[in-house]
C-alpha cells in the first residue's frame, strides 16, 4: 500500500491522504498508482563512483570521455547506489481511474 499527499507551490501540504498502490519495476524503479488516477514512476538513486568520473572539469581526472563511453548498463561495479533515495521521476494521468486524458501531469 502507500500513501501520498498533495504539496503545490511551495505552500501547506493537504491533509488529505491519497491511497494506492506501488510495484518495483526490477531492482530500479517504483511505479506508484494512486486511487486517484495519477501514476509516478521513478528509478531508484545511483551514482557514477569517483574512480570512473573523478572531477569533471579537470580533464586529468576523468581522461576526457573514455571512461563514459565504456559503460553499459550492467555494469553495476561502475556505480554506488542509494537504495533508500530516488531521482526526479514522472507523473502521468490514468484515464479509466481520473476520467482525465492521458497526460503528463
Amino acid at each position: 500500500m502507500a500513501e501520498a499527499v498533495i504539496c503545490g507551490d511551495g505552500k501547506k501540504c493537504s491533509e488529505t491522504v491519497i491511497k494506492g498502490t506501488w510495484t518495483s519495476i526490477y531492482d530500479q524503479a517504483f511505479n506508484i498508482e494512486l486511487d486517484n488516477g495519477v501514476r509516478l514512476v521513478t528509478n531508484l538513486r545511483y551514482n557514477l563512483k569517483k574512480d570512473v568520473s573523478g572531477d569533471p572539469y579537470n580533464e586529468a581526472q576523468t581522461k576526457g570521455i573514455g571512461n563514459f563511453v565504456k559503460i553499459e548498463s550492467g555494469d553495476y561495479q561502475y556505480f554506488d547506489s542509494q537504495c533508500d533515495k530516488t531521482m526526479v521521476g514522472f507523473a502521468l494521468n490514468i484515464p479509466d481511474k481520473s476520467g482525465a486524458a492521458f497526460s503528463m501531469a
